[in-house]
C-alpha cells in the first residue's frame, strides 16, 4: 500500500507541477519510443517545443540514453518538459544539444518518473520534467540519463 501511495504522490505532484508551471522558456512535449531495459537502454524521441507568446511550434529529434540500475520493459512515455532558457537562446533550433541528468522511475502498466534537471552545459539550458506518463510495460530505474536533440524543422 505504501509503495501505491508513493506511486500516486509522484503522479498527483506531477500534474500539479505541470498545471501551475511558470514557463520561463517555454515547454517540451516529448514523446519516448517503448524499449527493453537492462542496465544501458536508447530510445527514440521527438519533441515539439511551444514558446508562450507565439504560435511558433519546433520540432526536434533524437534519442534518450540511460546507464544504471534500469531494468524492465516500458512502453511510450509521454514527458513535458519546462524549457529555462534566456530569450536570445530560443532562436529557431536553439534547443539543440546534449543534455545530462538522473531520473528516477517506476511502472506497472502506467507509472511516473522524476528527473531532477537535464542541463545542456555549453549553453546553460536547463529541462526541467513536470510530468512523465507511462503506458504499458513493467519497470523501475534510477539512472543517469543523456538526451541529444537536434531540429526537425
Amino acid at each position: 500500500m505504501r509503495r501505491f501511495t508513493n506511486i500516486t504522490f509522484v503522479i498527483l505532484s506531477s500534474i500539479y507541477n505541470c498545471a501551475h508551471a511558470d514557463p520561463a522558456g517555454g515547454i517540451l512535449k516529448c514523446q519516448i519510443e517503448a524499449a527493453f531495459s537492462l542496465l544501458f537502454s536508447t530510445r527514440s524521441v521527438s519533441c515539439i517545443f511551444y514558446q508562450p507568446g507565439s504560435n511558433r511550434q519546433e520540432r526536434y529529434k533524437g534519442s534518450l540514453t540511460r546507464f544504471g540500475a534500469d531494468i524492465g520493459i516500458s512502453g511510450v512515455i509521454s514527458a513535458t518538459l519546462l524549457v529555462r532558457a534566456s530569450d536570445d537562446q530560443l532562436l529557431q533550433g536553439g534547443l539543440s544539444g546534449s543534455y545530462r541528468g538522473v531520473v528516477v522511475d517506476a511502472s506497472a502498466i502506467a507509472g511516473a518518473g522524476v528527473a531532477l534537471s537535464l542541463r545542456e552545459a555549453s549553453k546553460n539550458i536547463s529541462l526541467d520534467l513536470q510530468g512523465q506518463y507511462q503506458f504499458g510495460g513493467v519497470s523501475v530505474g534510477i539512472s543517469r540519463v543523456g538526451l541529444q536533440l537536434e531540429s526537425a524543422n
